[in-house]
């Protein structure tokens, strides 16, 4: 947009320099003539600043579209961000709500196959769509201010996820029918990632780095820190 205006104002100032020669030169004509002269020039400044204000025009116009499309595209990043945190969140919400306790021992809590496959589905789903955000804020390099940060923390995330889906990957040949049961204490990261809040590092680990990367983009959405709001 500077490199047109620059170009219509150079334009401009050579057509009026232009103009200024030509009247002086076309002074000596006689009345009929000069007025013709006269004519011709309006005609052609006329032209000339239509042409310039159409091009300045055209090019703030594809600067607004762009800038609308970013605004579209980090919307939706940050929406479907939220949306991963919300899935995360049910499905931790669910396990604990799904786990059993054994007759024999009240200290001892079980999962089911059916339950641990398909919760494990969502978390695994969560940390494949966490892994399409960071390749979408790679090929985007305009997308955030602190397009990194925001990666940073979603690696950590997804990595925590990872984890458990590893796991998961590692143990599930335990189980021989759906309705099998295993202690929850022989899968070190899922039972970490099932105690409350304030004892699991790993939902923890979640969480904060969670909220830094919405931190991060709200503040690139509309220049607010949800903290202070």
């Amino acid at each position: 947009m500077i490199g047109i205006v620059i170009v219509a104002a150079v334009g401009l100032a050579g057509l009026v320099l232009g103009l200024s020669q030509i009247l002086r030169g076309a002074s000596n004509l006689g009345g009929a003539n000069l007025e013709l002269v006269k004519w011709g020039l309006q005609v052609l400044t006329v032209g000339v600043i239509g042409i310039v204000v159409s091009l300045m025009t055209q090019e703030w116009n594809r600067q607004r579209t762009r800038l609308e499309t970013l605004e579209t595209t980090r919307l939706k990043f940050y929406e479907d961000l939220i949306a991963a945190h919300v899935n995360n969140k049910r499905a931790r919400r669910l396990l604990r709500a799904f786990k059993s306790v054994s007759p024999e021992n009240k200290n001892l809590h079980l999962i089911t196959a059916k339950v641990y496959d398909d919760y494990l589905a969502v978390i695994n789903n969560v940390q494949l769509e966490l892994e399409s955000l960071n390749r979408r804020l790679n090929s985007t390099p305009v997308l955030f201010l602190k397009r990194e940060v925001i990666g940073v923390h979603i690696s950590i995330v997804e990595e925590a996820l990872k984890r458990l889906v590893s796991e998961y990957e590692r143990n599930r040949y335990h189980f021989t029918f759906p309705h099998s049961t295993m202690a929850i204490g022989n899968l070190r990261v899922l039972d970490d990632y099932l105690k409350p809040y304030d004892q699991s590092d790993i939902a923890k680990t979640i969480f904060r780095h969670i909220s830094f990367a919405e931190k991060e983009i709200l503040i690139d959405l509309i220049g607010d820190d949800p903290k202070k709001r």
